[in-house]
Order: structure tokens, then sequence, then C-alpha cells
């Protein structure tokens, strides 16, 4: 009985630790969506440079619908720097403010990675603790929470 409850209780354990991971990767996946939202801004930053006042473009405004528009002074841009809150920025400014969002995202992306890490070793050796008190040495059982060896 009490071979049981543990049985139990690793699988439960398992059970938190694999929406941990999904989690995890989800957050990964947001930040790898941010960076290339960033690095998009970068390159657009740095075409700026070179636009002349009052240089046409076409705007996306939707999906498939755009506008003519006519960007005044390409030399400064609106940044969103949070809820809200949108600052004029000189082209440099702008320029470093992005750096260190990357910066800060990469940050983040590194310790994410390093705590998904974690969890998939903990996992692992939850996964051989509920193997050996199944009493089973072999790869690919189903275990009671759905995971497999």
């Amino acid at each position: 009985m009490a071979q049981d409850q543990e049985i139990q209780a690793i699988s439960y354990t398992l059970q938190i630790l694999e929406e941990q991971a999904n989690m995890l990767n989800e957050r990964q996946g947001y930040y790898l969506e941010t960076l290339q939202g960033l690095q998009i801004t970068q390159v657009t930053i740095d075409e700026l440079e070179h636009l002349p006042d009052n240089h046409e473009i076409i705007l996306p405004i939707g999906n498939r619908a755009f506008l003519k528009a006519k960007v005044q002074e390409p030399s400064k841009i609106l940044v969103a720097i949070g809820r809200d809150v949108i600052l004029e920025k000189t082209l440099p400014d702008a320029r470093e403010y992005t750096r260190k969002m990357m910066d800060e995202i990469k940050d983040a992306q590194t310790k994410t990675k390093d705590q998904l890490s974690q969890v998939l070793k903990k996992m692992d050796e939850l996964k051989g603790a509920l193997n050996q008190k199944m009493g089973s040495g072999s790869a690919g059982e189903e275990f009671p929470s759905g995971f497999t060896m």
C-alpha cells in the first residue's frame, strides 16, 4: 500500500513538472517572438537613417490592408516604453533602447532555458524512480500519468 502511495506521489509530481516544462517552453516561444520583433525594429531603425523628410511609405494597417503615408521626420520615432507610455526618441536613442531590451530578453531566455533543463532533469530522475518502483526495466513502458520512458 505504501508503494502505491509513493507511485501516486511520483506520478503527481511528474504531472506538475510537465506543466512547468510546458509553461517554460511557452515562455521561450514568447521570448523568441519578441526577439524577432526587436530585430526587425533594429533593421527598420537602421533604414530610417537614410530616408529623407516626407518620404512616402506604405504602412500596413491590418491583414492585407495598407495605407500610404509620409514619414515627416524620420530622425525621430515613437517608442513604447511601457503600458500606454510612448516617448519620442532619436534614432540612436531608439536603437540603444531596443538593444537593451534585446539584452534583457536574452538574459531571461537563458534563465528560462536553465530552469527548463532543471525541470527536465528532475523529470528524468522521477521517471527512473517510478520505473524502479513499478519493477520494470523496459524502455517505452507507459506510466500512470501518461509519461513514457
